[in-house]
């Protein structure tokens, strides 16, 4: 019965892998996260190697743990979502008078950081950004 059920899991698991799985994009969080094998292919792994109530035992814990990887890129998403505009706000914080002619994503100069050499404006220096070179931004 055992050797049948985990049979039956790995066809599934393979079904999963070639119907499924190439329209989620090939991966699962755990893999993204981890760098390792994806879900799929640990749990089928798994039910090749170890006896039944191993292999589900196991297959649950990596479940919850991909479940946390899925957070933890989640928030990752959020924070680079949220980078421009903390940007924006340090960039207004500078040039109050907005002296940047509106000029301040990162996008617009082409590189990651805004000199105060880009701006004409040495008053208001903004923070030390490595010394990249955003002449070619125009902004007046």
């Amino acid at each position: 019965m055992e050797t049948s059920a985990k049979k039956t899991g790995v066809r599934l698991i393979r079904g999963y892998q070639k119907l499924l799985s190439p329209y989620k994009g090939f991966s699962c969080a755990h893999r993204l996260l981890h760098g390792s094998e994806s879900c799929s292919q640990y749990v089928k792994k798994t039910l090749l190697e170890q006896d039944l109530r191993t292999a589900i035992a196991l297959s649950r814990q990596r479940f919850r743990d991909c479940k946390r990887a899925k957070i933890v890129l989640h928030s990752q998403t959020i924070e680079e979502k949220e980078k421009p505009k903390k940007r924006k706000k340090e960039v207004e914080q500078y040039y109050p008078d907005n002296s940047t002619n509106g000029c301040f994503d990162l996008a617009d100069c082409g590189c990651g950081c805004l000199d105060c050499g880009s701006w004409g404006n040495c008053d208001n220096p903004l923070p030390d950004c490595g010394g990249c070179d955003c002449g070619d931004c125009d902004c007046g």
